[in-house]
C-alpha cells in the first residue's frame, strides 16, 4: 500500500533524502587502501629502479650510436684516402710511362722526338689561349652588365658597348679626362704615374677591378694615394678605403700619406685587440669620419666579423702582403 500525505497550500514539502542515492562526491568517503604500507614502498622501489634501468639502457644506446656514427666516418674517410692514393698512384705512374717514352724516343728518333715537343707545346699553348679568350669573354660580358647598371654618370647602351672587340676598349669604354687632385700636396707626379692614376679612375668609372703594376720599384703607393684623393675631391666619394698591408709596411703608408697627402684623413688599425677595439669604436665617430683604414691581413681575417659590417668604398691589397705569404688566397 501507497501512502499519500498532502501538505497544507504554502508549506514546503520536506524531501526525504534517506531514501535518494548520494551522488555529489563530498557525501563520499574515501575507501581506506586495501594495500598495507609495505607493499606500497616496495611498488615505488620498483618503480624506481625501472626508470633507472631505462635510463642506462638509453644510454648505452646513445653510446653505441655514436660509436657506429664515429665507425662509419673513418671507414669513409679510409676509403676516400684509398680512392685518391689509388688515382694519385695511377697519376704518377701513367707520367713516369710518358717520362720514359719520351726518353727512347729521344734516343731513338731525334727528328721524331722534335716533332712530338713541338706538337705537344702547340698543344698546351693552343689550350692555354683558349683558356685566356673564355676568361677574356667572360670578363667582358661581366663590364658590360656592370657598364649598363651605370646610369647616373653615363648611358650606354650593351649594342653600343658591344660593338667594340677590343677587350682593353670594353674593360675601359668609359673615359676621362683627369688631373692631378688639389690633395696631392706632396709635389707633382710623373707622367707614367699620371697614366696610372688615369687608368684606376678608369676602373672606378667602368666599375671594374684592377692590379696596378709598372716596372719602377717605388711609385705605386703614391698613385693608389692619388686615386683615394682624386676620388675624395672629384667624386666627392670619402670613402671609407680599407689597404691591406704587411705589419711591416704600415707605418710606411702613413709617412706616404703624411707626406703627400696629408689632408687625408686615415686610421692605423693595429695592435692588441682591446687597443683594436677602441680603435673600432673610434672609427666609428662621426666627429672625425676617418676615410682610409690601413691594416695587416691578420688583422683584418681575425677582426673580419666586426669589419665586414663596414661599406667599404674600395679595398686595397699591398702586393707585399702576398709575396709575403704563398698560400694567401682573397
Amino acid at each position: 500500500n501507497t501512502q499519500l500525505t498532502v501538505k497544507p497550500p504554502g508549506e514546503k514539502q520536506k524531501e526525504d533524502y534517506s531514501t535518494k542515492p548520494l551522488t555529489a562526491s563530498r557525501h563520499l568517503k574515501k575507501k581506506p587502501s586495501s594495500l598495507p604500507a609495505t607493499a606500497l614502498l616496495k611498488g615505488g622501489k620498483e618503480n624506481l629502479k625501472l626508470v633507472e634501468d631505462n635510463l642506462v639502457k638509453t644510454e648505452d644506446f646513445a653510446e653505441q650510436f655514436l660509436s657506429r656514427q664515429n665507425k662509419k666516418e673513418k671507414n669513409q674517410k679510409s676509403l676516400s684516402s684509398l680512392v685518391l692514393g689509388f688515382h694519385h698512384r695511377l697519376k704518377v705512374q701513367e707520367l713516369r710511362n710518358m717520362r720514359n717514352r719520351t726518353y727512347t724516343l729521344k734516343r731513338q728518333n731525334k727528328e721524331l722526338y722534335s716533332k712530338f715537343v713541338n706538337e705537344t707545346r702547340k698543344h698546351f699553348m693552343d689550350v692555354i689561349l683558349k683558356q685566356m679568350d673564355d676568361f677574356f669573354q667572360s670578363v667582358s660580358l661581366s663590364v658590360i652588365k656592370r657598364q649598363s647598371s651605370i646610369k647616373n654618370l653615363f648611358t650606354f647602351s650593351a649594342e653600343e658597348i658591344q660593338k667594340n672587340d677590343n677587350y682593353y676598349d670594353q674593360i675601359h669604354f668609359i673615359k676621362e679626362k683627369i688631373y692631378q687632385p688639389i690633395l696631392v700636396t706632396g709635389g707633382q707626379l710623373s707622367s707614367y704615374q699620371m697614366k696610372g692614376l688615369e687608368w684606376t679612375v678608369s676602373l672606378y668609372n667602368n666599375n671594374a677591378n684592377g692590379i696596378l703594376v709598372d716596372e719602377t720599384i717605388q711609385g705605386k703607393t703614391k698613385q693608389t694615394i692619388s686615386l683615394i684623393c682624386y676620388l675624395i675631391e672629384v667624386k666627392k666619394s670619402s670613402g671609407p678605403f680599407l689597404i691591406i698591408v704587411h705589419p711591416s709596411a704600415i707605418s710606411n703608408w702613413k709617412t706616404e700619406f703624411d707626406q703627400w697627402a696629408p689632408g687625408v684623413r686615415k686610421l692605423l688599425y693595429r695592435g692588441p685587440a682591446r687597443d683594436r677595439k677602441i680603435l673600432a669604436m673610434k672609427f666609428q665617430d662621426e666627429n672625425i669620419r676617418y676615410q682610409v683604414v690601413i691594416s695587416s691581413y691578420a688583422l683584418i681575417t681575425m677582426d673580419k666579423s666586426a669589419l665586414s659590417q663596414i661599406k667599404w668604398l674600395y679595398t686595397i691589397v699591398d702586393k707585399e702582403s702576398f709575396s709575403m705569404n704563398t698560400t694567401l688566397r682573397m
